[in-house]
């Protein structure tokens, strides 16, 4: 029977194979790796050509005893002169969940034998982590967690499903280095440094809904925001309306109640940024419009609604409600005597329900009090009027048969 073991050539034939792939592994994402080997005998000769049984398979550690399998696979390999090559992952797909992200570890047996091992050891394939990407975006790995997560600087794109914390590595020591995370589930996903670093100018920052990702680069002493899709997370006074172009921002973008009161500065609504009848009563909290933020002249009348009639104005009751009406009983209308002209400013008598210049004459309710007397029969008129002083009068009547 013949019996394998490695050798030096075998070891040789397996790097040169791996580099051979490394040099255009971004040129297309393989979906199986090249591998090459070299067998022996125990006399360390080349075994005889043929076909040989062989089973390949990848570990996360060197001891096949304690460490996990992650994939295997037989495949019938055709030996000449001691020279083999196989297409890793031909006969049996490498499953999505191994991303190589992690250093992997590779067996070979022959015909069922004992694992070749170098160093007492599975063969660590320390190049796989640029060669080993058969199931990756544009040869990024990608990672999915469901728990908090402290990113290595194996790690590419990390999609996070629920709501977990991700703590980003030492800036120092990946200085170049670009993650992408993504929140893949329906909770909020929040990222933090390691204390001392900052994102951008924060220490931490979240992803608020599903689907928002933000690709972060190290500067070597913290962290940079190449950008950013989803809502994420704004942190509060981050953008200023200096950074806004005009109509950056439309009504539609907006979420009914998003900009209140306190969100905005003194005076930065003005009279040309709002559509006619853009705000209405019912807009308008309780007494949020004092006599103090209204401009001189202001409001006008032609911008009070109401009936608008001829003589009418804005009366309030004694509960405040506002309405329009006539001002009654504020205004008295007379009749002038005939043959009289009253022009503003003149001195007036009012006499049997007419108006007429100057002072006294009779009414049909003028009464004196002690000691006068006076004949009020239907048929006495006034004769003469003698003033004494400024509130006493002589008056003399006669009776007209």
């Amino acid at each position: 029977m013949t019996e394998f073991k490695q050798t030096r050539g075998f070891v040789f034939w397996m790097i040169i194979a791996i580099n051979m792939l490394s040099a255009s592994v971004y040129a297309e994402i393989p979906q199986t790796v090249n591998f090459q080997g070299f067998l022996t005998n125990q006399t360390n000769q080349a075994v005889d050509d043929g076909s040989y049984l062989m089973t390949f398979s990848l570990w996360d550690g060197p001891d096949n005893q304690n460490d996990r399998q992650l994939w295997s696979e037989n495949q019938n390999v055709q030996v000449i002169r001691g020279i083999y090559s196989v297409a890793l992952g031909s006969s049996n797909a490498f499953p999505n969940t191994l991303t190589f992200a992690d250093e992997c570890y590779l067996g070979v047996q022959v015909d069922g034998g004992d694992y070749l091992k170098l160093n007492d050891q599975l063969i660590p394939l320390t190049t796989t982590w640029t060669t080993f990407r058969s199931q990756t975006s544009a040869g990024r790995i990608i990672k999915t967690v469901s728990d908090d997560y402290a990113v290595s600087s194996g790690d590419d794109i990390i999609c996070v499903n629920g709501g977990f914390t991700i703590i980003l590595p030492d800036a120092n020591g990946c200085s170049g280095k670009i993650f992408t995370i993504e929140n893949v589930g329906t909770a909020s996903v929040s990222i933090q440094t390691n204390g001392s670093q900052t994102i951008d100018d924060d220490t931490s920052m979240t992803l608020e809904e599903k689907y928002a990702q933000v690709t972060l680069v190290s500067n070597g002493s913290g962290w940079y925001r190449l950008g950013a899709s989803g809502s994420g997370s704004i942190d509060a006074n981050s953008i200023g309306y200096t950074e806004l172009a005009p109509g950056a921002v439309q009504n539609s973008e907006l979420a009914d109640d998003a900009v209140t009161t306190t969100k905005l500065l003194d005076g930065a609504v003005t009279t040309n940024k709002l559509f006619d009848d853009a705000i209405t009563a019912s807009k308008l909290a309780d007494d949020s419009v004092t006599a103090s933020k209204l401009a001189d002249d202001a409001v006008t009348a032609s911008k009070i609604a109401g009936e608008n009639a001829n003589g009418k104005v804005i009366t309030t009751d004694g509960s405040g409600n506002s309405s329009w009406n006539y001002v009654k009983n504020a205004i008295q209308e007379f009749t002038v005597k005939a043959g009289e002209t009253i022009t503003a400013g003149d001195i007036v008598t009012y006499i049997n329900g007419k108006i007429q210049k100057g002072v006294g004459g009779q009414t049909s309710d003028f009464s004196v009090t002690d000691p006068y007397t006076m004949n009020t029969g239907d048929k006495s008129v006034d004769n003469a009027v003698a003033r004494l002083s400024d509130s006493k009068f002589v008056v003399s009547y006669m009776d007209v048969e």
